[in-house]
């Protein structure tokens, strides 16, 4: 009979192979103490008593922050330079018509209109106004800015005010007071004009 040699068998009741020489570093022998660091455990300890102040200062902000009244929100203050806009109405391409004293028909049209609603004028951009006389001839007068008081019928314009006769006279000045009730035009600043007649130069006017 032949003998055959076997390894030898690896069970689990063989002896297990010593553990390298790192692991038995992290494992601890009986009897032995670990040093801790005194800095260490100073700081766990102040952690304990900061965190627990800190989420008392948290959440004594937020039920302060809730009971805030509106009251003690100071109001925001207006800018004074917007408040002439305050309470104005505004009317895009108006137009106003009425008659003068002698029943002759005039038309005002402006732009823009801007009106307090607490005054009755009327400011104007870009005002334009016409009249019909009753000989049949006509005139129109307009300018860059101007006022309207639509009870009293008078209008003030100002800013290139230019003055058209259909008769081919034109009169130019910086700010004209027109009566348009009884029918009268007036300034007390430099004018000029021209027409068939000639040329005309003045430092007022006063015409009905």
């Amino acid at each position: 009979m032949t003998m055959q040699n076997f390894p030898p068998e690896t069970s689990q009741n063989a002896p297990a192979s010593p553990p390298p020489e790192r692991f038995n570093r992290l494992s601890r022998h009986p009897g032995e103490t670990r040093s801790l660091d005194p800095r260490y455990s100073a700081f766990i300890r102040s952690m304990r008593i900061v965190l627990p102040l800190v989420a008392l200062a948290i959440i004594a902000t937020l039920l302060s922050w809730n009971t805030l009244q509106h009251d003690q929100i100071a109001p925001v203050k207006k800018d004074p330079r917007t408040s002439t806009t305050i309470g104005k109405n505004e009317l895009l391409s108006p137009r106003f018509e009425s008659v003068d004293d002698k029943d002759q028909p005039y038309t005002i049209t402006a732009e823009r209109a801007l009106q307090d609603t607490a005054d009755e004028l009327m400011l104007l951009e870009q005002p334009m106004a016409d009249i019909v006389l009753n000989n049949g001839h006509w005139l129109a007068i307009k300018s860059r800015q101007g006022a309207f008081r639509q009870e009293s019928q008078r209008l003030l314009l100002k800013d290139n005010v230019t003055l058209f006769h259909d008769d081919g006279y034109m009169v130019e000045t910086e700010s004209l007071n027109v009566d348009l009730r009884e029918g009268r035009a007036e300034t007390d600043v430099k004018i000029s004009g021209h027409g068939p007649m000639g040329t005309l130069d003045a430092s007022g006017m006063h015409a009905n």
